[in-house]
């Protein structure tokens, strides 16, 4: 889960990506590696923005790459 992951990690930058959210960089503290992890504040999303953002969500979650971290 991603708020374990948070706890391990530092963060480095942050840019806006796409039409929802930001993205942002961090530096994992076990093992200094790079990573980045798109973020999204789903409150302030009307439901049809919010529906949208979800279908992102499996859309990205679909896909299959070694330097996708799930």
């Amino acid at each position: 889960m991603l708020i374990g992951w948070r706890r391990a990690l530092i963060i480095n930058t942050c840019f806006p990506i796409g039409a929802f959210g930001t993205a942002v960089l961090y530096r994992k503290v076990s093992d200094d590696t790079l990573v980045v992890i798109k973020e999204v504040n789903m409150i302030d999303l009307t439901a049809s923005e919010r529906q949208m953002a979800l279908n992102e969500v499996q859309v990205l979650s679909s896909l299959d790459h070694p330097n996708i971290i799930r």
